[in-house]
């Protein structure tokens, strides 16, 4: 097995929010509460149908590209009025 050697600065990096996030959400499920995983955008349950196709026909539309770090206005503001409206439960993560 290769063991590579990594630069003593390496160590300096500071661990991204994201691994902290993974890191809690694990230990929590260790402790024996069930745990949706979404923090690494590796989700433990199948995509669903209706979600797979609109991304196909986004892709065949030529929408192939990141957005911007706010996100899509169009898809902000839609979300936005469903929580407005009651229409949809969200979480906080604390």
């Amino acid at each position: 097995m290769l063991k590579e050697k990594l630069a003593k600065r390496m160590k300096a990096f500071p661990i991204s929010g994201i691994r902290k996030v993974q890191a809690e959400a694990k230990e929590l499920e260790s402790q024996g509460q069930h745990i949706i995983h979404m923090e690494i955008g590796m989700p433990d349950f199948d995509t669903p149908e209706y979600i797979k196709k609109s991304c196909i026909q986004s892709i065949k539309d030529g929408h192939v590209f990141y957005t911007v770090g706010a996100g899509l206005l169009d898809l902000r503001k839609a979300i936005s009025k469903k929580i407005r409206e009651g229409k949809s439960s969200y979480l906080f993560y604390r």
